[in-house]
C-alpha cells in the first residue's frame, strides 16, 4: 500500500499480527531486504517494512536528505500501524 506524509509517496507493507516491529532498510536497499525476518516474525507480530524517499517504490523528491528520513518516517499517518507504532517509538526517545 502506498501512504502520503509530509509530500511524500511511501510504500508501505505491514504482515502480521501481535506487537508492532518496524524495519528501516539501509542505503541502496527496500523494503523486500527484510524478507527473512518477516517471514518468522509475522506469525506473532505485526512487521512493517516500507521503503524510504528515493528508494524503491517510494516516491523520489528533487533532494534526498537522510538527516530528514526520522521525521518523515515519524509523519506517516497514525491511522496506518507504522504511524502508531513509530510515533510512540519515536515519542519515548524524543
Amino acid at each position: 500500500m502506498d501512504v502520503q506524509a509530509n509530500g511524500i509517496r511511501f510504500h508501505v507493507r505491514d504482515e502480521g499480527e501481535g506487537t508492532p516491529v518496524v524495519f528501516l532498510h539501509g542505503s541502496g536497499a527496500h523494503h523486500c531486504a527484510w524478507w527473512q525476518q518477516v517471514t518468522d516474525l509475522r506469525r506473532d507480530h505485526t512487521v512493517v517494512t516500507l521503503d524510504l524517499r528515493g528508494f524503491g517504490n517510494s516516491s523520489t523528491p528533487e533532494t534526498i536528505d537522510a538527516r530528514a528520513f526520522p521525521g518523515e518516517v515519524l509523519a506517516v499517518p497514525p491511522r496506518h500501524p507504522l504511524g502508531g507504532s513509530v510515533s510512540r517509538a519515536g515519542g519515548a526517545a524524543h
